[in-house]
């Protein structure tokens, strides 16, 4: 990776995968959630879920190979390309805060939300952060 730092990056990623049974999840966080079971018609076994954690698993060791080698920057045309916020106001949250309204804007090149404010751009990257949809 890129860095100036002796000590180099770490990173911590994770994934969240609802198998099933969101509508419990759904009433409890107000909003509507997908699960893997409604928008597949695999049976969620035991040698599917093992597959598909291999499949994510070897695709995260490409993409981290390659940001190794490049930074976010390759990566940020593609983001920006599947992004299901891009256009959308959202809420910026932080603790269940409203920290900034906005509309999505994509990421820039170093990985950081661009939120188009009524004061301008801003420029997130926070430690943990939840962006919900405007309503």
């Amino acid at each position: 990776m890129k860095n100036s730092s002796k000590f180099g990056y770490s990173i911590i990623i994770g994934i969240g995968i609802n198998i099933n049974n969101s509508s419990i999840l759904s009433n409890f966080l107000g909003h509507s959630i997908a699960n893997l079971s409604e928008i597949t018609n695999i049976n969620s076994s035991g040698i599917f879920l093992a597959k598909l954690v291999c499949m994510i698993a070897n695709s995260w060791l490409i993409a981290i190979s390659e940001f190794e080698k490049t930074g976010f920057s390759n990566f940020c045309l593609q983001f920006n390309k599947l992004d299901a916020l891009l256009n959308r106001p959202v809420n910026v949250m932080n603790q269940g805060n409203i920290l900034y309204t906005g509309i999505a804007r994509g990421v820039d090149k170093r990985g950081q939300l661009i939120l188009q404010t009524k004061s301008g751009l801003k420029f997130i990257c926070i430690g943990e952060i939840s962006i919900r949809i405007k309503k």
